[in-house]
């Protein structure tokens, strides 16, 4: 996590205090965030990653950005997406684009409840000033999915096969990197479409073509970005069911975006 002097730590809390507004389920507390800036030609930009963890394995990723000067941008140059990832990789669930339809100096994107039975990491990515350009917003550390593993106690065995929920950012990107070819792209199927993590998008410089999921039953499989990313008209708190593929693109089950799945 990058460290914040002056007056970043201003608008860390003026962040923090609308991210707070915005997620209006009290249940939900801001258990961790990290944040980030990113400069373009139009300006500065914040951007702030919340995680929200509610009973241990429901989760909600938000982002916020704010102009550096806080003064208006013009309509359509703040866009940011929303994800949380599960400590494999897995997308567990997603927001749709949101961005600033009118001229603001603040942006939030915030999801709805997402379930999963790992530990998870919340990040994203924006799109900023009038060109859009792209990066990936900063992810928060993972959070453990159970109040025992996050006091830092042992498994009930009395061993640590928990160690896998300390990992940082830096062992678990380096493990999915294993995965990638030696010229640093994606694995193919045999359909000789690309599959892998999402997670790894900033470093290959896309995303691949399959990008790995957890389906609304527990499956693991993958999901297609033009699938993930599309406009399907509905009110942020309404559920989007997709198609959840296996490595060869064959439909499995199927990924819900902006879900629910109550524990």
């Amino acid at each position: 996590m990058k460290k914040r002097r002056g007056n970043k730590k201003v608008i860390a809390l003026v962040l923090t205090l609308a991210t707070m507004i915005a997620c209006t389920t009290s249940s939900f507390a801001l258990k961790l965030t990290t944040s980030d800036h990113f400069t373009v030609r139009d300006g500065t930009f914040n951007v702030e990653t919340n995680l929200y963890i509610d009973g241990g394995t429901l989760y909600r990723g938000a982002i916020f950005i704010n102009t550096a000067d806080m003064k208006n941008s013009p309509s359509g140059t703040m866009f940011a997406k929303a994800q949380v990832w599960d400590t494999s990789g897995h997308t567990v669930c997603q927001s749709q684009w949101d961005y600033n339809y009118e001229a603001n100096y603040w942006l939030g994107a915030v999801m709805e409840k997402g379930y999963s039975s790992k530990p998870v990491y919340a990040g994203g990515s924006v799109r900023l000033g009038a060109e859009q350009r792209p990066f990936e917003a900063p992810n928060t550390d993972p959070y453990p999915n159970s109040r025992a593993s996050a006091a830092g106690l042992t498994s009930a065995d009395g061993d640590h096969s928990n160690t896998e929920l300390y990992l940082n950012n830096q062992a678990v990107t380096a493990r999915l990197m294993s995965a990638l070819t030696a010229d640093g792209d994606y694995p193919r199927a045999a359909s000789g479409e690309t599959y892998g993590s999402s997670m790894l998008a900033g470093i290959v410089g896309k995303e691949p073509d399959l990008i790995s999921a957890v389906g609304v039953d527990g499956i693991e499989g993958f999901v297609r970005p033009e699938e993930l990313c599309a406009d399907y008209g509905v009110q942020p708190d309404e559920i989007v069911l997709i198609p959840l593929y296996d490595a060869n693109g064959v439909e499995i089950s199927s990924f819900a975006l902006n879900s629910m799945k109550e524990s």
